[in-house]
């Protein structure tokens, strides 16, 4: 079964066309933050929960200042204490918030394909914020609309990566 159409979860699962349409709307959010217009409006009744079962200041915090940015209400729970510690199952926690009003997860998670396999079992999107030693799409968006700031045609572009890439998830 194929995720949920308006999950990002990989690069594998996406159309080229909405990665184009994701970057045009991080423009366009991005112009009308440097101008100082008001973006606290376009998501206002929209409720985003950061789980985040591996650690992350940069990411979580990246999505919890973008969401508040643009009016998203967001929520990032302790997790020590969500009642997956004590044998809840992981598709319990998510349906839960799902029922409370959720709107869009992201999740970081220490297992391989976990956020795929939740995108499966839940009608609530869900943006893979990394998972285990797979993927990292997010991180990989971000990278490929820093780059297309300074070179706007990347497709004959060609690019070094340096560093731990076995363990890499971007």
């Amino acid at each position: 079964e194929a995720p949920m159409k308006n999950s990002f979860l990989d690069f594998d699962t996406i159309e080229v066309e909405a990665i184009n349409e994701i970057l045009n709307r991080a423009s366009f959010f991005s112009q009308q933050i440097k101008q100082n217009i008001d973006t606290s409006q376009y998501f206002k009744h929209k409720v985003l929960t950061n789980l985040f079962y591996e650690p992350s200041t940069r990411t979580q915090y990246s999505f919890d200042i973008a969401a508040k940015r643009l009016g998203l209400h967001t929520l990032n729970p302790n997790m020590t204490t969500l009642s997956d510690t004590k044998g809840e199952s992981l598709l319990d926690t998510l349906s839960t918030f799902e029922q409370l009003g959720v709107d869009l997860f992201v999740m970081r998670h220490h297992e391989n394909f976990t956020p795929h396999f939740i995108a499966n079992e839940i009608s609530t999107p869900i943006i893979n914020a990394g998972d285990g030693n797979n993927h990292h799409p997010s991180q990989a968006l971000i990278d490929i609309y820093t780059i297309m700031q300074k070179e706007p045609s990347i497709e004959k572009l060609k690019l070094g990566i340096v560093g731990d890439i076995k363990h890499s998830r971007v």
